[in-house]
């Protein structure tokens, strides 16, 4: 469970997260291509059913999965290999009940998380299989409007904006460290990890009010 002898939470929080994302701003849908929840849902006969499903399952795997990167105390190469076991298990039944379509328009949340990036990039895949060039943003339009969508956004800028206050200074010295001061029994580990669970969806809540006023 080292990870600086495996390169499990590289590959993951590096490659996954934020590599194949970009790619796909500049290269289309690249998670398409290599996804591996697909290949097995495929190797298991599922059928392709109704993709016309809402977002919201999506919205909590990628609020899950922000969790694991930026909160929880424990996130080496075991803990991934658990969360990989537990997705794909996730994937799996959802994929039984709703099919694969469903799977990957709507309730993968990897799948819509780079899908958007994918629509915001100059180079779209048409019907044929044909790449094309297209103005930048134009294929947000084509992004299928189900509920959940404006919960996408809001996990989207809530966490990044977490992501960036957690490392201020003003995170540690007005927030962090006086709570470890006042509250000495706690571990800091699982008081840190207290304190960024609150953060996290308290920010990700305030972006939901800001939005909604």
């Amino acid at each position: 469970d080292n990870s600086s002898k495996n390169p499990a939470s590289v590959l993951v929080f590096v490659a996954w997260w934020l590599v194949i994302p970009f790619l796909a701003a500049f290269l289309s849908d690249t998670y398409s291509a290599i996804n591996p929840w697909g290949r097995v849902l495929g190797w298991l006969g599922v059928a392709e059913g109704d993709g016309d499903r809402g977002y919201e399952p999506a919205v909590l795997v990628l609020l899950a999965f922000t969790w694991l990167e930026l909160v929880s105390p424990r996130k080496g190469p075991r803990v991934l290999a658990l969360a990989a076991v537990a997705y794909l298990f996730y994937v799996v039944v959802v994929g039984y009940r709703y099919g694969r379509r469903a799977v990957f328009e709507s309730l993968d949340g990897f799948a819509l998380y780079t899908r958007l990036f994918g629509s915001i990039g100059p180079i779209t895949i048409d019907d044929e299989g044909r790449w094309r060039r297209r103005p930048w943003l134009r294929g947000l339009v084509s992004v299928p409007e189900r509920s959940g969508l404006d919960m996408v956004a809001v996990v989207m800028i809530g966490t990044v904006t977490y992501d960036g206050a957690k490392s201020s200074a003003f995170w540690t010295d007005s927030i962090v460290s006086p709570l470890l001061s006042i509250l000495p029994a706690w571990s800091p580990a699982v008081l840190s990890a207290v304190i960024g669970t609150v953060g996290l969806f308290g920010i990700v809540g305030l972006v939901g009010i800001g939005y909604r006023i």
